[in-house]
């Protein structure tokens, strides 16, 4: 009988063992997931680099509608390498530091290189830079080469183009400023059950056509036409005060105007990309 025990018991290890081994245990099977995604994330190599393009548009995640502030109840993104991996490469995550300024956090990755992050002024020091107490809002935008209804395909490091995937997260609400203007879009924003922030998508036209204004990205002359491909109007030379309007978009082209419209009066067309290049810079809010 002890005989029988014993050996019915050594039965009995060596299926728990075997078991274990198959991974049938959750938390065996997590942890040698954990140690593979760990050695996936310290390693920046393994992300999938694209060839330089201007891509559709941009991707902002944000919290606080009208301030497009962060709250601290912005849930971190999951970044992945891919739309079809079932695990995060990495996370994306914020924290407010004492200044009230925001930081944009990965565990791993180093490559955290989007097209614009900044992380924001308070009302107190706007005010004590210019004297106006408005806040300058924190922002991190992504520059969006494929979107999809499941994801989102952003370059995450503009040195390289090295690319991840966002996918939409029933957390997060989605907006696409093409289908209604900014402030229409206001009000629908407001705090919704359930929803910890939203991810804002925009083609570059519309944001060309939202900005506060645009300016050239160097200080070479400026060529203006009175239509896309059409007879040069003239040239000026750019200045740190060159800021102009843009009014109307067709393709590569942009129609602007003096964004200071008390300085002079003129409209042109300037091209604002070429096949892979963003040939201006875009301003969104007025600088401090």
């Amino acid at each position: 009988m002890k005989t029988l025990l014993i050996t019915v018991t050594i039965t009995a290890l060596i299926v728990i063992i075997v078991f274990i081994a198959s991974g049938c245990n959750g938390k065996v099977t997590n942890k040698n997931i954990t140690k593979n995604e760990d050695n996936i994330m310290k390693n920046d190599e393994a992300l999938i680099k694209v060839p330089v393009t201007v891509g559709l548009g941009t991707l902002d995640i944000v919290s606080d509608p009208h301030t497009l502030d962060i709250s601290p109840y912005l849930l971190p993104v999951a970044l992945y390498r891919t739309e079809n991996d079932e695990i995060p490469i990495d996370t994306l995550s914020f924290t407010r530091d004492t200044e009230g300024v925001w930081h944009y956090e990965t565990k791993n990755l180093q490559s955290l290189n989007p097209y614009e992050m900044f992380g924001g002024l308070t009302y107190e020091t706007v005010q004590q830079i210019i004297g106006i107490k408005v806040p300058k809002p924190p922002v991190i935008k992504f520059r969006v080469l494929e979107r999809i209804d499941k994801f989102y395909r952003v370059v995450i490091d503009e040195s390289n183009f090295a690319t991840v995937v966002i996918r939409k997260d029933p957390d997060y609400m989605e907006w696409e400023c093409d289908a209604l203007s900014f402030q229409e879009m206001l009000p629908l924003m407001d705090w919704i059950p359930g929803i910890k922030g939203h991810y804002f998508y925009e083609t570059w036209e519309q944001l060309l056509l939202r900005a506060l204004h645009i300016s050239f990205n160097d200080n070479s002359a400026v060529s203006v036409y009175d239509t896309p491909d059409g007879k040069k109007i003239f040239e000026e030379k750019q200045t740190v005060h060159s800021a102009y309007k843009v009014t109307e978009v067709r393709g590569d082209w942009a129609k602007i105007k003096d964004a200071w419209a008390h300085e002079r009066d003129f409209e042109g067309w300037v091209k604002w990309k070429d096949n892979t290049k963003i040939l201006v810079r875009i301003v969104e809010y007025m600088s401090v």
